[in-house]
């Protein structure tokens, strides 16, 4: 319910502004530039609107040079975390832990989630990168690639506590995209444009339930998007959705003769809304 009401958000206030050039439906060969996103969709929208002003009054039209910088919203979430405080190398019983008095005690909980779409105390995920386009003239085709430095972050709450317990991994995330338009791009006329591609995720921090980047997993992430844009009016807006192909925790880790996260599970799911005011 979230996402939809973010997402009816977006697209009523046009909030979540990513008001880079060229974002697939430029019809210039190559653009390039840094590139900011917050995980909070009212500063992410202030952010681009701000940045976007500044750019109209110092270089007017179009023109953006290749290191100003645009802003735009991307945040990830999940439904659910669960954990077991783990078992050890010489049992069998897998999501239980040994307590004081010597007991097996289910130690599997679901959790309640709380990400930072509104969060205004604190941004628990951003990404700071660059990021270099190319669409052909001619035909209906084009790339996009990326690297970035990112971090993705929610809070978590175990069922029957009370305090949150913060996520924060912090990677590098090379990201590569093929960009497809449908339409009559030759012309001024409406059109879309069609995101398809992977990122990598490589985990330099991590905190959570056990930090250090051994406690979590590297791997491929998919990305899918679509947008919809009219050129004559130099406007665009659409979405990417990242999916990980891999999981959140890494099972493998090893706490002291432990393996607290074996039957740990997270997916986090990512979304980046746009709105392309030139291009």
């Amino acid at each position: 319910m979230k996402i939809r009401c973010g997402l009816l958000a977006v697209l009523l206030l046009g909030s979540s502004v990513m008001a880079y050039a060229g974002n697939g439906i430029k019809r210039n060969s190559w653009d390039c530039g840094p590139e900011i996103t917050v995980s909070n969709l009212i500063y992410g929208e202030i952010g681009a609107f701000g940045l976007e002003f500044l750019r109209r009054e110092a270089f007017g039209g179009d023109d953006r040079p290749w290191w100003f910088p645009t802003m735009g919203m991307k945040f990830v979430t999940t439904t659910r975390v669960n954990y077991s405080k783990g078992y050890y190398n010489n049992d069998v019983t897998r999501g239980y832990y040994l307590d004081n008095k010597k007991n097996w005690v289910n130690a599997r909980y679901s959790t309640k989630i709380r990400d930072g779409f509104l969060n205004f105390t604190e941004i628990p995920s951003y990404s700071v990168g660059y990021r270099v386009n190319y669409m052909s003239k001619v035909l209906p085709i084009g790339f996009s690639a990326k690297v970035a430095y990112e971090q993705q972050g929610f809070d978590a709450k175990m069922d029957g506590e009370n305090e949150y317990i913060k996520f924060r991994k912090k990677m590098i995330v090379p990201e590569l995209l093929a960009k497809i338009r449908f339409g009559k791009y030759m012309k001024d006329d409406f059109l879309f444009v069609v995101n398809v591609g992977a990122c990598y995720d490589y985990t330099l921090e991590a905190k959570g339930f056990h930090d250090g980047k051994e406690a979590v997993n590297n791997g491929v992430t998919g990305v899918l998007g679509v947008s919809a844009g009219y050129p004559a009016w130099h406007f665009q807006i659409g979405m990417n959705y990242y999916h990980p192909f891999y999981d959140y925790f890494n099972k493998d880790y090893n706490y002291g003769g432990t393996y607290p996260q074996a039957d740990a599970s997270a997916k986090l799911w990512g979304f980046n809304f746009y709105l392309t005011l030139g291009f």
